[in-house]
This record gives C-alpha cells, structure tokens and sequence, in this order.
C-alpha cells in the first residue's frame, strides 16, 4: 500500500470497511474498476468472489425490524427520515459525507436522499447482510 497515490490509499481503505476484505483485495477490485470505488465495490459484491465475508445465517428480519423501528420517522412509520439518519450515523460513528452511506442507500435503491422508506431500508440491510 506505500506505493499508491494518498487518494488510492483512501479508497482502498474505503472499499476495506465497505467489504471487510483485505488490502490485496482491495486494491486488485480498485485497479480492475481503474479506482472507480463504487465500481470496484459493486463488481465485488456482484462477483462469486471466494474472499468475500461469508455469515453463518442469513439476516434475521425480526432484527431488521426493530432496527428500522428504532430510527423510523415519529410522523411517518413508514420512513426513516433525516432526524433518524442523523441518530443511525451517531450510532454507527458515520459521517454524513462517508461514502457507506451512499453505497447503502444506492444498494437499497433509495429514491430520497437523507430518507430510507422500510422497503429501502431492508433491501439494504438484507444485501449487505446487516442486522
């Protein structure tokens, strides 16, 4: 990793947290998508990759629920909106600007920034195998 340019190493770190692969993988994904992240991270998950993390179960979607309930909108049940996102990110130690943000609202196939609905929110807890 001392060979790459500072924002190579920032998005190999990037795809790290995103996948938890390892460095190597890491970089081999970013130098196939020419160090396009959400490239390299899509064609990773999209792979039969051997190297990425496997679980034991699947997501268990009662855990899914509460997570939802936990960060849903106080006037729309159907909806985590800003105020809930701002306490999801806290929760997790995320900035607004991180890019796991984005990349789970792109899995989830989110239709509002800075709002998940519970179908949104589930499709990406789901593909990335959350609770």
């Amino acid at each position: 990793m001392n060979r790459l340019a500072a924002d190579q190493k920032t998005k190999a770190t990037q795809f790290q947290s995103i996948t938890e692969a390892d460095v190597e993988t890491a970089i081999q994904w970013l130098k196939k998508s020419r160090w396009n992240l959400e490239a390299a991270v899509d064609a990773f998950y999209s792979s039969n990759n051997q190297s990425q993390p496997s679980r034991k179960s699947k997501p268990n979607p009662a855990q899914i629920e509460a997570t939802f309930l936990k960060y849903q909108d106080s006037n729309n049940s159907d909806v985590i909106s800003e105020t809930g996102l701002e306490h999801l990110m806290k929760d997790m130690n995320l900035e607004a600007e991180n890019i796991e943000l984005f990349i789970f609202g792109w899995k989830g196939n989110a239709q509002v920034v800075g709002e998940f609905t519970k179908a949104e929110f589930v499709a990406a807890m789901t593909f990335f195998e959350c609770e």
